[in-house]
């Protein structure tokens, strides 16, 4: 896959995940189901202070928490640095395995290859068992001393997806592909990650007819500017298989221009029947109307949980996951039962940021019901009034519209 110069520049200016960006983050609260804010402690540590880089360590003799890659012997400061640092990933000592971490940088230029290597020996051996926190706890750890650590991104990227996360997984490589611009080294092998991640929802997805959400899944690639031609080719497909003709054709006629997919497009491009008729009928025959209450420049309005729970949500098409703030979390968990489903890590305009997703039975809209939506809770301020985020998780299975000079949201089912 080759993506256009010009998408390199645009990923630098673009706002990467979440749309966050325009609320400064608040002060660390408690959570009842995110780590403390001493996040990297020991899980079993009775030491005072962090032992120096040469020093070995005791490891304790109760069992790991993890199952972990065997430890090598140690000889010599080098092996004693990298048995400190492996000793730490053992324990769960995350916030003393990245202080050794960036003391390695500055004491050893060649410890640092080795440190990142066992890093990613455990990541892969997390990745391999299915432990999701210990996954999530040590690439945070990582991302929290080089945020821009592409062999990390690539691995998290790859959790994402396999967790089904998939538009965060695309916002992860974008990230990845930014970074990339002064890595330029690690650009083919993004791209063949790139490749291999869009083949693999391309063909799950396919595999189990949910084809409006293989479409949006497209659609978000255009919005974050990864998309092809050929990504666009095969989402003006789709439109045709669900019966958007007017989506496809205006795609296609678009597609025309382009030589490396003309050909292809000019075939489809037959099958999009009376695309004028559809057209009319998605923009003329809202299924439901919703009043808009305004903050600022932004909108939002009231949603349900579980049929009886309310809670106010600022409408983010740059959000990829509804999401609420720990505050309302704290609050609406005390009216309605939220499950949780793990840790996550989510890329907002401020960079990447750890939380943690619940799954919510039931999630009104209007007089449109969805099942089983997932809402993260993440550690971030909100206008007096406004509980959260509603993300395109929820959007996605609408065709919607917001009347910026009318305060109303126009949606229709997909």
């Amino acid at each position: 896959m080759k993506i256009r110069s010009t998408t390199y520049l645009t990923l630098a200016a673009l706002t990467l995940g979440f749309s966050l960006g325009w609320w400064a983050r608040g002060p660390d609260t408690e959570y009842v189901s995110t780590p403390p804010a001493d996040e990297y402690a020991h899980a079993n540590s009775t030491a005072n202070a962090t032992p120096r880089i040469d020093q070995p360590v005791e490891i304790p003799s109760a069992q790991s928490a993890h199952k972990t890659p065997n430890a090598r012997p140690v000889d010599g400061k080098p092996n004693r640095i990298s048995a400190n640092f492996r000793a730490y990933l053992e324990t769960g000592a995350y916030r003393d395995a990245m202080e050794l971490y960036r003391d390695a940088d500055r004491i050893d230029s060649s410890a640092r290859p080795r440190l990142k290597a066992i890093a990613l020996e455990f990541l892969d051996a997390y990745q391999r068992q299915g432990d999701r926190d210990a996954l999530i706890g040590l690439i945070d750890a990582l991302l929290s001393v080089h945020y821009d650590d592409i062999d990390v991104l690539l691995f998290l990227a790859r959790h994402q997806h396999d967790a089904d996360y998939f538009q965060e997984a695309a916002h992860t490589f974008q990230l990845a592909f930014t970074y990339a611009l002064t890595q330029m080294a690690y650009m083919p092998q993004i791209e063949r990650a790139f490749d291999a991640f869009v083949s693999g929802v391309d063909t799950q997805l396919s595999s189990q007819y949910r084809w409006r959400e293989l479409s949006y899944f497209y659609e978000h690639l255009g919005t974050l500017g990864l998309s092809t031609s050929h990504h666009q080719l095969r989402l003006a497909e789709l439109y045709l298989e669900d019966g958007q003709r007017a989506l496809a054709h205006e795609l296609l006629e678009r597609l025309s221009a382009v030589p490396t997919v003309a050909a292809q497009a000019a075939k489809l491009r037959e099958r999009r029947g009376d695309a004028e008729a559809e057209r009319t009928s998605i923009t003329a025959a809202p299924l439901d109307v919703l009043t808009l209450n305004t903050v600022g420049r932004h909108f939002y309005l009231p949603v349900r949980l579980n049929r009886s729970t309310e809670a106010q949500l600022l409408i983010d098409t740059g959000a990829s996951m509804t999401t609420l703030s720990q505050d309302a979390f704290r609050r609406l968990r005390q009216q309605t039962r939220f499950t949780e489903v793990g840790p996550q890590i989510f890329n907002t305009a401020g960079g990447t940021t750890k939380g943690t997703v619940f799954r919510i039975e039931q999630f009104r809209l209007g007089a449109q019901n969805l099942t089983d939506v997932h809402i993260a809770v993440l550690d971030f301020a909100l206008p007096p009034g406004v509980d959260g985020l509603l993300g395109m998780n929820v959007l996605s299975h609408f065709h919607f519209q917001v009347d910026q000079e009318q305060a109303l949201l126009h949606i229709q089912p997909r």
